[in-house]
């Protein structure tokens, strides 16, 4: 094991004079490129790495995350105020809350009205089936500061009563889900939203930011939710999940794909993101098993009768 270390540590210390030379990784490159870019001096690569791995004994979840990278995990920490990965272990081995923090930023945020094409798809050939329903329930699942379950209010009042619409979304950030909660977003997201939705928009005094009418937000509840460690609610007659399983290492995202598939009610949908599609690994690689069916490669699947 020791002398595995110190290959590491010399291969780093040569990766980091080529990142120094060139000034950018090498193209191509699947290695963590970006915390040997942020000039880490040489002699600190070995304190900084056995500080990374006390952080990963310290925070289990990092393994789940295929995106929790050493680089990510840094740039937190500089978020926190501490100059160094030794210091933020440190805090991390006598603070919960520290601990908590970096569980909930884990992956990245934000996200955005109508993100894709895939919306427009399946509003118009899966949400219109939904016609005539008095309720429809749905589960926005890693919802984020709250663009998509807005997105999915909008689009569900072309077929049922606003009503008759409910929503749950979930994220495991609770600063995210204030965010959804509040419904407040900068006028730089207007544009995302299709003009023919734009009427239910309210602008704020502030004339910087707009939101939504009351009585779309009390359609939906929100609160935390783990995808990786709690139970999953359901049946939903629509599950969103986009842009999250991405962030899963590869070995549990085979089991978030089955718990979402098992929580969408018969003749459901299933709404993922081509984005959440990992080399190696298709959306869902056996839907019949899961008794789902393909019904777009945009990444939607229906829940067969």
């Amino acid at each position: 094991m020791g002398v595995l270390k110190s290959c590491f540590n010399l291969l780093s210390s040569k990766a980091i004079a080529l990142v120094r030379r060139l000034g950018k990784s090498p193209k191509g490159a699947d290695t963590d490129y970006k915390w040997m870019a942020s000039y880490i001096p040489e002699d600190e690569i070995p304190s900084e790495s056995k500080a990374y791995e006390k952080i990963q004994s310290l925070v289990p979840e990092i393994a789940s995350y295929k995106k929790a990278t050493f680089s990510h995990v840094r740039d937190v920490a500089k978020q926190r105020g501490f100059d160094n990965l030794k210091a933020y272990a440190d805090a991390l081995a006598t603070d919960q809350g520290e601990v908590e923090y970096l569980k909930r930023n884990l992956t990245l945020k934000g996200s955005h009205f109508f993100r894709g094409d895939d919306w427009d798809y399946l509003n118009k050939q899966c949400l219109s089936t939904f016609a005539g329903r008095d309720t429809v329930s749905v589960w926005c699942a890693g919802c984020s500061s709250g663009e998509e379950v807005y997105s999915a209010i909008m689009s569900l009042m072309d077929y049922v009563p606003l009503e008759g619409i409910r929503v749950l979304a979930t994220d495991y950030n609770e600063e995210q889900l204030e965010k959804c909660r509040v419904g407040s977003y900068f006028n730089m997201h207007y544009e995302e939203i299709p003009e023919g939705y734009r009427h239910y928009v309210v602008m704020l005094d502030d004339g910087k930011r707009f939101t939504f009418p009351q009585e779309m937000k009390d359609v939906m509840s929100v609160r935390q939710l783990n995808l990786l460690t709690d139970e999953y609610p359901g049946p939903f007659d629509l599950v969103i999940c986009r842009n999250v399983i991405k962030f899963f290492s590869f070995d549990m995202i085979p089991q978030v794909q089955r718990k979402l598939a098992e929580t969408v009610a018969p003749g459901g949908y299933l709404f993922l993101s081509t984005d959440d599609r990992t080399k190696g690994i298709e959306l869902i690689p056996n839907p019949k098993s899961l008794d789902m069916e393909l019904v777009s490669l945009r990444g939607i699947y229906r829940k067969v009768v």
